[in-house]
């Protein structure tokens, strides 16, 4: 059975402080699982259904990271930034990413 931190209806509360005074306050969900998916401690509802869009970004970098791709394919710092981004699409931003395809033998199709 799962552990519960918080209550099923209150989230976690995050600050942001800067220089002693709050920046800004965030409520999150979070949840704990093993291998399979089952859920072994939670704080606020672990069934709660979300957009994690831009979030995940640096974890799906990881791979990269992990698998020895950015030294394979000699990627720099600027490729994994970009990688990790949320960005507007400027040029040099899509400069950044064409490079990272083209560093990788990959076609723009492939994004």
């Amino acid at each position: 059975m799962a552990r519960r931190l918080l209550p099923k209806t209150e989230a976690l509360t995050v600050q942001l402080l800067r220089g002693g005074f709050v920046e800004s306050t965030h409520r999150a969900q979070a949840a704990m699982c093993d291998a399979r998916g089952r859920v072994l401690m939670s704080a606020g509802d672990p069934e709660s259904s979300f957009f994690i869009r831009s979030a995940l970004k640096p974890f799906q970098a990881l791979a990269a990271v992990g698998t020895g791709t950015l030294e394979r394919y000699g990627l720099s710092d600027r490729d994994l930034a970009i990688m990790c981004a949320s960005h507007i699409g400027s040029v040099a931003h899509a400069r950044q990413a064409f490079n990272i395809l083209w560093q990788c033998d990959l076609e723009a199709s492939r994004l």
